[in-house]
């Protein structure tokens, strides 16, 4: 199994910040403990770190915007992706659309998604779209292994 965390990573002139003329606050800039994986996170020693969002005139809503993360998405030994963080209706549904174009099995799992808006409608069209294009929505959020 190939454990990969991926890394919101902007530059402080990343266009989508308010301060930039953007929609969002300034966040996950790079090198700011904002932008650093949790300390509470388990991460094994053979891991792979793909920052995205790395272009300040990109989107910065997937880390298919890293040729990194395309090349583990076209290995054939990669059957399966298991999505996590934050936004479900930003970047984890970007993330979930770009790895099922790419012809893998998507599972989101719930339990380990947060949103940035509290509209429970607009949250829930956001799920009916991924399960449309075939996204797993696991309310678990155990081990990986496991699925």
């Amino acid at each position: 199994m190939i454990v990969v965390f991926t890394k919101d990573w902007h530059r402080e002139d990343h266009w989508s910040f308010k301060v930039n003329g953007g929609p969002w606050n300034t966040h996950s800039v790079q090198g700011t403990p904002g932008a650093e994986l949790s300390a509470e996170l388990y991460k094994p020693v053979e891991r792979v770190v793909i920052e995205f969002g790395v272009d300040p005139g990109k989107s910065g809503y997937s880390p298919l915007e890293n040729r990194a993360f395309n090349a583990l998405l076209a290995s054939p030994t990669v059957g399966t992706v298991f999505v996590t963080g934050i936004a479900l209706e930003y970047c984890v549904q970007a993330t979930c659309v770009g790895a099922s174009e790419k012809g893998k099995r998507v599972v989101a799992l719930e339990g380990l998604i947060a949103t940035a808006d509290a509209n429970l409608e607009t949250i829930e069209k956001v799920w009916r779209d991924l399960h449309a294009i075939g996204v797993v929505r696991e309310k678990r959020h155990g081990v990986l292994g496991e699925a």
